[in-house]
Parts: structure tokens; sequence; C-alpha cells
């Protein structure tokens, strides 16, 4: 599963968007889920309790993508992720499949061909 959170740190008038947007990810038929735009910082990750969840921040609120397990028995090995807060690659470990390498990018809007 693929979801942009359009930030999950900008929360005045929902303050509990992290939490429904996490229960949303828990209740799809998804075994994990690739997260962007989550723009949070290593202090101010409301998820960063989320046991296997990988995560690639930036030092300040933009940016920002998550990898996390949905499914029980979902986990992940071998993850990179980049210090820019733009991609994870990991490997996908379930006992439904096999080993299952990923990558998610999360773009810039601008410029994308200097990024690619």
């Amino acid at each position: 599963m693929l979801a942009n959170t359009n930030s999950l740190h900008k929360t005045q008038m929902f303050p509990d968007k992290p939490r429904r947007f996490l229960q949303h990810l828990l209740n799809a038929n998804a075994d994990f889920a690739f997260v962007t735009e989550t723009h949070f910082t290593l202090d101010s990750n409301p998820w960063k309790l989320i046991h296997r969840a990988v995560f690639s921040s930036i030092c300040h609120k933009q940016r920002g993508c998550a990898l996390i397990p949905t499914k029980r028995g979902v986990t992940f090995s071998n993850a990179c992720t980049d210090p820019e807060g733009r991609w994870i690659v990991a490997t996908v470990h379930a006992n439904h499949f096999p080993p299952l390498c990923v990558c998610g990018i999360y773009a810039p809007n601008l410029k994308q061909d200097e990024f690619i």
C-alpha cells in the first residue's frame, strides 16, 4: 500500500490525525505500507514506537517517508534510508510470500529530472 499523508505534524485542526491515519493503514488489506510526506523529524515522530517500522527523515519538518508493517509477522531487513527523507529500500519478509526487495520513493514536485 502507498499512502501520502499530506503532513502528519500539522495537527492543530486535527490533533488525532497521526493516530487516525495509522488506524486507517492497519485496517487496510495490505501487509505493509509505504507512507510519504510524513514531515517527521527524529524528535517529533509520533509513530517512533511502531515495532519494526523504518523511517527516513530530515532534520526539519519537510519530506519524510516511512515503511510500516501493517500485518503481524511482517518484518523488514537490509533497510537503507535517504538522509534527505526521500526514499527507503528494504527487504520485506512474511510467511506467505518469499523475501521481496522494495523501494519507496518520495520525489520532489519540482526539478524531478535533477532528482532522478
